[in-house]
């Protein structure tokens, strides 16, 4: 609460721990000789012994002034040259939960919401003085500010897709977001006690999803698990711990000793279904993000290929469909119907007997169109592979679609699995390029945006489109030009993973508001897009 009384033309402002604000002042007869809080200044010399003038813009909070965010003008005030400010206190890049909010400054913080109402998280480079505090820090650790101590517009940040202004870690970010690589291929993973973990990260990480932990003693946490694509029986899966404020506390390898682990997918039930990509001999596994059950190879797969990305469709719990794809020039679309599901320990129809089918195309006209079946001719399958969709790679269902993509040809082929008819369409300059119905079709609401990732060249990165189909670019680097792998985001939706596969770096994006990134997530890439 704050009380208030005037004295000779002057106001204080005493607030309830005892401090004194002096409200703000212009004194348009004498501005030689100016008091704290008054104006209008030009230089020091018109402020009084131990005042310094203050050069402000419109409604810019002067510091220990009271008034300044109401003050359109843009005059300037004296204020004190040397006040009482408070010592960094650094408890670490990853504080201990009983320290949030984060106090005046106190950090590291990455987000305006780490700090205490009213602060801000003020994001610095390496020796940058941290505005309205005492120390040097020469880490590039961020601490909690009042906005009223720094002529530096510290407005909550607001996150605009597409307009790429920060730079940092080698990124080009969109407004208002903020990064820090969590684990490097080749070196230890650190973890928030300042601590690292036993194993090192692996070799050319590619696809990853997260998964909720449900672990007690990691309550509100979860589990990002990460393909290696790596050969010679060097590759597998890796699983990062993360609590719930975003800081990893574990590291595993949940899957060792396989080879070319590049895509995969998640199953209904939350576990990890990781695809090895060996011409002719690849298998598939199902893998548990926490590593307490063994992984196990599916029965889909199981008669070996070059095997890329995993989908389902469970709208008839009775007759669930598995699907799988195969980049390889005569690698057929692979359907997996278990015999006998259950759904008391679904882990397990996966590698039980089933039905395997395989995808043949009969396009009319064009091409762009045409109807589908599903053939036990393997042989069948992979000729009318090689002739219309050779060397598929990432595959989704959303809803009654199946989405899969074949990257020689760039097309994206979007089945319906109710009419059995589909469509096709060009990733030559994005996907969903003038098909916003689409787009439309797989989110749920206009704040939301559909993210995806397309590699090579300037393009890598992370992209999206929104309910109208425009399309913005989220994140790309001027210094890693190779394959953008890993998109995933967490169960909350405010951390956005993703990883430059050949410098083996494993990024975690937030937005500096806190909020949600409100997304929906559709786990296909185009290559080597052509210029827009």
């Amino acid at each position: 609460m704050v009380h208030s009384r005037c004295i000779i033309a002057l106001c204080l402002l005493f607030d309830s721990v005892g401090g004194i604000r002096i409200e703000l002042k212009t004194k348009s007869n004498d501005p030689s000789d100016l008091g704290l809080c008054e104006g209008d200044c030009d230089t020091d010399s018109h402020c009084r012994d131990g005042l310094i003038c203050f050069q402000r813009d419109s409604r810019e909070a002067v510091p220990g002034c009271e008034g300044g965010e109401s003050d359109t003008s843009l005059t300037d005030y004296c204020i004190d040259e040397n006040p009482n400010v408070a010592d960094l206190v650094y408890y670490g890049s990853s504080p201990p939960d009983r320290k949030f909010p984060l106090g005046l400054c106190e950090g590291d913080c990455d987000k305006d919401s780490d700090c205490q109402d009213e602060l801000f998280c003020f994001q610095r480079a390496s020796y940058e003085p941290v505005p309205g505090c005492n120390g040097r820090d020469s880490s590039e650790a961020d601490y909690c500010v009042d906005p009223s101590t720094t002529s530096q517009k510290l407005a909550r940040s607001t996150y605009v897709a597409g307009k790429l202004t920060v730079r940092k870690l080698g990124l080009l970010l969109s407004e208002g977001l903020d990064a820090r690589i969590i684990a490097t291929s080749g070196e230890r993973v650190p973890y928030a006690d300042g601590s690292r973990s036993s194993r090192r990260f692996h070799d050319k990480p590619d696809a990853g999803a997260t998964f909720p932990d449900d672990r007690g003693w990691n309550k509100g946490g979860w589990i990002y698990v990460s393909n290696s694509e790596t050969p010679d029986r060097k590759g597998g899966v890796g699983a990062l711990t993360i609590d719930k404020h975003g800081n990893v506390i574990k590291f595993r390898e949940v899957l060792k000793n396989t080879s070319m682990n590049c895509g995969g997918g998640r199953t209904p039930w939350d576990t990890w279904v990781s695809c090895e990509e060996v011409s002719g001999k690849g298998k598939i596994y199902q893998v548990d993000p926490t590593g307490e059950r063994p992984p196990q190879k599916l029965t889909l797969g199981s008669d070996g290929g070059n095997f890329e990305s995993f989908a389902y469709d469970i709208r008839d719990r009775n007759h669930p469909r598995f699907f799988v794809t195969e980049d390889y020039r005569k690698g057929p679309l692979r359907r997996f119907i278990p015999r006998n599901p259950n759904w008391d320990d679904p882990w397990t129809m996966l590698h039980g007997s089933g039905k395997v089918e395989y995808l043949v195309l009969s396009p009319e006209g064009s091409g762009k169109k045409g109807t589908y079946e599903w053939t036990t001719n393997k042989e069948r399958a992979r000729n009318n592979a090689e002739k219309y969709y050779r060397n598929s790679e990432g595959i989704d269902v959303k809803g009654s679609d199946l989405y899969f993509v074949c990257k020689e040809k760039k097309h994206l082929f979007i089945l319906d699995l109710n009419r059995k008819t589909y469509t096709r369409q060009s990733t030559k300059s994005g996907l969903f390029d003038g098909a916003p119905d689409q787009v439309e079709r797989i989110l749920e609401g206009k704040s939301e945006m559909l993210y995806f990732t397309e590699e090579g060249g300037k393009d890598a990165g992370v992209h999206a489109r929104d309910h109208n189909g425009r399309f913005f670019t989220i994140l790309e680097s001027p210094v890693y030009n190779d394959e953008t792998t890993g998109l995933s985001f967490s169960p909350d939706g405010r951390f956005m993973y993703i990883a430059y596969q050949v410098n083996g770096l494993l990024f975690c994006i937030w937005r500096r508001d806190g909020a949600s990134f409100h997304e929906r997530q559709l786990d296909v890439k185009s290559h080597n897009l052509e210029s827009r």
